[in-house]
Parts: C-alpha cells; sequence; structure tokens
C-alpha cells in the first residue's frame, strides 16, 4: 500500500493488514491512519482515495493491472503512475473544462503521462485561484492548472494557477489585457480533448507535449 514514510506526500511501499468484510469498489472507505497512512478497509487491489482529511472517508478506487510497461484500467477510467511509481491508481476520466468528476473532493486535473485528464483529489484549499502559486499538480481549484510563471501575468512564484479553457470559444482568459490567450494544453492530445486549451501568454514549446509544467512536475501529488 502507498503511504508517506516521512513528510507528507507518497514515497513509499508496504503491507497493510486486509480487513474483514472489506469494501469493494465505489463503497465508502475508511483511512485508518490518515490519506497517507496506507491502512484502510479496501478489499485487496484497491485503494481508499479522495480521502477528506478530515473525517478519513475515501471511496475504494482500483490499483491498475496489467504490467509496468502497459498498465491497464477498466473502461472510463485511466491509468496514472505518479510519485515515482509509488502511486498507480485507476481513476475517472473527466473533462477539465466541464470538470464532471463525481467523487467527492476531486478535480479534473492532466492524467500524468497520457494525453488526457482524470480525476484527482483537489489539495488546493485556501489558495488555488487564478494566479495564486501552486507545487503540486492538484494545487489549483478546480477548472485551473498548475503551469509556469512566464505563462501567467503576474506570477511572481515558480508557477501559478490558470484557467482551463475552450479553443472554440472566444478569448475570456482573466490575463487578456496582459496578452494570454488561449493555448492548446497539449500538442498531441487523446481522442475527445482536442478542444482543451489553458491560458497562457504564448510561449515555446517545450518537449514533453505539453505547455502546463508544474514546478515539482506533473508526477507528483500530495495526500
Amino acid at each position: 500500500m502507498p503511504y508517506a514514510s516521512m513528510g507528507e506526500t507518497w514515497d513509499a511501499l508496504k503491507c497493510s493488514p486486509l480487513v474483514e468484510n472489506p469494501k469493494t469498489l465505489g463503497d465508502e472507505c475508511f483511512a485508518e491512519e490518515g490519506p497517507a497512512g496506507g491502512v484502510d478497509d479496501c478489499d485487496d487491489g484497491l485503494f481508499c482515495y479522495y480521502v477528506n482529511s478530515d473525517t478519513n472517508v475515501g471511496t475504494c478506487i482500483a490499483f491498475c493491472s496489467g504490467s509496468p510497461s502497459n498498465p491497464t484500467c477498466d473502461t472510463g477510467t485511466i491509468c496514472t503512475v505518479v510519485n515515482d511509481g509509488v502511486l498507480v491508481l485507476c481513476r475517472p476520466a473527466c473533462d477539465p473544462i466541464v470538470q464532471d468528476c463525481d467523487p467527492p473532493g476531486s478535480a479534473c486535473y492532466q492524467a500524468t503521462g497520457t494525453g488526457s485528464f482524470t480525476c484527482i483529489a483537489d489539495k488546493s484549499g485556501d489558495t488555488g485561484a487564478y494566479g495564486d502559486d501552486c507545487q503540486y499538480i492538484s494545487s489549483c481549484d478546480a477548472g485551473l492548472a498548475c503551469i509556469a510563471a512566464a505563462a501567467v501575468p503576474g506570477c511572481t512564484a515558480g508557477s501559478c494557477c490558470t484557467p482551463f479553457c475552450d479553443l472554440g470559444e472566444p478569448n475570456d482568459c482573466p490575463g487578456a489585457a496582459q496578452g494570454q490567450v488561449c493555448e492548446p494544453y497539449f500538442d498531441v492530445p487523446d481522442p475527445g480533448y482536442e478542444n482543451v486549451g489553458i491560458c497562457a501568454v504564448p510561449q515555446p514549446k517545450i518537449q514533453g507535449g505539453s505547455r502546463a509544467v508544474t514546478r515539482m512536475g506533473p508526477d507528483h501529488e500530495q495526500p
């Protein structure tokens, strides 16, 4: 099970006890030692995620199956491998413009290593509005992404939050007067995401196909 061996980020794996009559996929679950404790009442192959840090209640979701080179998930979910391979989860696909995630406490963010988006636990807290500095992929409010500072007017940190946008709609970006436009989020998006853009001051393209670069990189998440 993923857990935090030090600090507040999933960074290691351990064997945890399996409870009697464990919860099944999609059930409400209880993370006994908190979101990053690595102990919950989900069945084998499942993980208590989207955990409310006040109540330790979340939802059982599946770990990815298959192999490291070819991970698989059920239809409608996407395998994301984050935190240096510690967190390997099947999470629902979603639309970042509509923000149609169902799990409580989640928002639609980039699915690491893909041209898609998935429902990730929203850890923005009291920050995460447009122009706020950000560190993790889930540090911004629902509907916003964490991108390099140069693309967000007035950003004084390494990266800041800015809204997703629809490439087919007029430019209504909050920094339009300072040169922000709706830029394609991915150079090569997965099918269904061709219209997804990000409000940004145009920047030179970077390796990896995405202009949405977080300070930590989009492969780290915080419980």
